[in-house]
């Protein structure tokens, strides 16, 4: 297996992701955020828009999945961030329900599609990113290897500013498109009385299921 680190991560994105908003909500995720992705990898390797230029090394086409000339997997990873974001995000802004040995988020879909958890949810993903990419940058100095390369070097690490400001773009443009997705859908809504905890203080007054259907 190539990279069986980015299965690990797979694995506990879908767990995260499928538990919490259902296969349905996990795979629109999935196909919103990688398509995005894939589009802005696809641009900034020939012309450096969003991230700046750069250059995946091909050393392991033909043991991995290559889309032109990125590898899958790469951009794949992407999505896995940027839902890490989006569900922090949520988290910070949605009231909790408490009980006797029990909490929720209750997250609401006006929360879920709001400006603030658009604008934070691509505000964390990039902060991850101003970890990540100096570390896998330098990926021959690792067992990760060198994956990627940015001919003109960067301020950060070898890394160029503009690389964050694209993070940003592509994390905000994958939130917002899911959450137009969810602005469309109706799901179940409950009052807090019916959810775990009831009768115990709580900041909020009603939920919406996370297992709403599409």
């Amino acid at each position: 297996m190539l990279r069986p680190y980015v299965f690990v991560f797979l694995a506990a994105y879908l767990f995260a992701a499928v538990t919490r908003m259902g296969w349905a909500k996990t795979a629109a995720f999935s196909a919103v955020a990688w398509a995005i992705a894939y589009a802005a990898e696809f641009s900034s390797t020939r012309n450096g828009v969003p991230f700046g230029l750069y250059v995946y090394v091909d050393a392991t086409r033909g043991r991995e999945l290559w889309l032109s000339n990125v590898p899958f997997f790469d951009s794949l990873s992407f999505t896995f961030l940027c839902y890490l974001g989006y569900a922090l995000a949520i988290f910070l802004y949605a009231p909790l329900v408490c009980g006797r040995g029990d909490f929720q988020v209750a997250d609401t879909r006006a929360i879920r599609t709001s400006w603030r958890v658009l604008v934070t949810g691509a505000f964390l993903t990039t902060l991850m990113d101003l970890v990540i990419d100096p570390l896998t940058v330098r990926g021959e100095r690792w067992f990760l290897g060198r994956i990627y390369y940015y001919p003109a070097g960067g301020i950060h690490f070898g890394v160029p500013l503009s690389n964050y400001a694209g993070w940003f773009l592509v994390a905000a443009a994958s939130i917002a498109a899911f959450q137009a997705l969810e602005r469309r859908t109706r799901g179940p809504r409950r009052a807090c009385g019916t959810c775990p905890g009831a009768g115990s203080s709580s900041r909020s007054s009603t939920w919406g299921s996370s297992s709403s259907t599409w």
